[in-house]
């Protein structure tokens, strides 16, 4: 049988996702061999040794949890949890509505909100009084979201005419840390920041707030309020899509069906925004399903762990994906393991391998914002508190999440990487552009 390698090619050989079962080619990637796609976005190759250790903490730290807790997760088959908790989920709007108050509050604006109604809604962008110097702390660059905002953020920054000093954390909060503490004794105006830890940044706010440094949070935000404002997608809409998108393709199989999810680390805010709004479809509508339940990282976690589940469990019915690594893991593995005609996946993200597994019929729906939209409201909102124009800041910026689907996929792919198409994408064509 011939595998379509356009996401067999995503998965198997490297850190943080393994390059292609086999060697690279300079040739087009072909539907009836097993390579890689070729683009640089996608080749995760590299990984720093800080991010290394990160990773065997959190897997250290996961087998602890097992050890301790035995009813957290059984990864070989998954856990099958109910379809909802016990408790009521708490969601992204309910944790924010009282996030402008109390001691630690230094909201720009004092509180309110704007809501952005398309992916394709920019700001005006301010022009800066003079040429402030602003750190963006980039929470990992190894995919296409994370590497969007390396280059969408300076961009803004150019547009406003400040210096961004654009840093890639790599998905590790001790270098986060680190570069905050480099960043105020070079005594820069602003930070730009995705808390990967949304705990232990606290003390690194802190000193950004004695020094005088303003703050703008995005997407993750921390559990404290020492933050000017914040800009972030709803991941509880985005969950809620999505599911409402699977179920839709279910149809009679919806209900007392059996549906993987697989998470990325809980500390990562907005992916567990992303499951609960999955769930809170599943409760409302009354479906009674069962949720197997599996954690990784890497695009080779959720592979190696959406196919024991897929070994398993020969009845399951569909699989949701709550980040990039995890939609294209389960495509991976449902392709090698022949499972494709009897399995609905739904994602989320805008990757562009995703996109093209909506284009092919793997995925039938992924939610996804626009990086280039957040990056622009992140830089305006700085210059515009740098400025003293407070009254334009929002306390929140909540962006737009739009679904991708078969009927759209082309336009959306185009609206999140402009100057490609999909077409070019899935022909190879955009190595040459290199």
């Amino acid at each position: 049988m011939a595998l379509p390698a356009l996401f067999l090619a995503f998965g198997r050989p490297s850190p943080f996702q393994r390059a292609g079962i086999a060697k690279a080619s300079t040739d087009p990637p072909k539907f009836d061999t097993i390579r890689r796609v070729p683009h640089n976005a996608l080749d995760w190759k590299s990984i720093s040794k800080g991010a290394r250790k990160m990773k065997t903490s959190i897997l250290v730290g996961f087998c602890l949890l097992l050890v301790l807790v035995p009813s957290l997760a059984t990864f070989a088959g998954g856990n099958v949890e109910p379809a909802t908790a016990d408790a009521e989920p708490v969601f992204a709007k309910e944790v924010l509505k009282d996030y402008g108050t109390g001691d630690h509050c230094r909201f720009a604006a004092g509180g309110g909100e704007l809501t952005l109604k398309s992916v394709t809604d920019m700001p005006v962008f301010p022009k800066a009084k003079k040429r402030y110097k602003i750190g963006f702390a980039n929470y990992f660059a190894f995919d296409d979201c994370g590497s969007q905002l390396m280059k969408y953020v300076p961009e803004a920054g150019a547009e406003c005419g400040v210096e961004v000093l654009a840093y890639d954390c790599n998905w590790d909060p001790i270098k986060q840390t680190e570069v905050i503490d480099s960043w105020i004794m070079q005594g820069v105006d602003g930070v730009i920041l995705s808390a990967l830890d949304p705990y232990g940044i606290e003390p690194s706010l802190i000193k950004l707030h004695k020094a005088g440094i303003r703050v703008v949070c995005f997407e993750n935000p921390p559990l404290v309020n020492w933050v000017d404002c914040i800009v972030i997608p709803d991941p509880d809409y985005g969950g809620y899509m999505a599911a409402k998108y699977l179920f839709q393709k279910l149809g009679s199989k919806a209900n007392n069906s059996k549906i993987a999810l697989l998470r990325v680390p809980e500390w990562y805010w907005t992916i567990e925004g992303r499951e609960l709004g999955f769930r809170q479809y599943i409760k409302e509508k009354g479906y009674n399903v069962q949720i197997l339940v599996g954690q990784g990282l890497e695009v080779e976690d959720h592979h190696d762990r959406f196919e024991n589940i897929l070994q398993a469990n020969p009845d399951l019915t569909a699989g949701y994906g709550t980040y990039s690594s995890s939609v294209i893991g389960m495509v991976q593995a449902t392709l090698a393991l022949g499972r494709m005609k009897d399995v609905t996946i739904v994602g989320y993200d805008i990757d562009r391998p995703i996109e093209a597994a909506v284009k092919q019929g793997y995925v039938v729906a992924s939610p996804a914002y626009s990086m280039r939209q957040s990056s622009s409201y992140m830089v305006a909102h700085m210059v515009n508190i740098l400025n003293g124009n407070l009254a334009k800041v929002p306390a929140i910026t909540w962006m737009a999440t739009e679904p991708i689907l078969p009927e759209n996929v082309d336009k959306m792919y185009e609206t999140f990487f402009e100057g490609e198409t999909l077409k070019q994408y899935m022909e190879g064509q955009l190595e040459a552009k290199k």
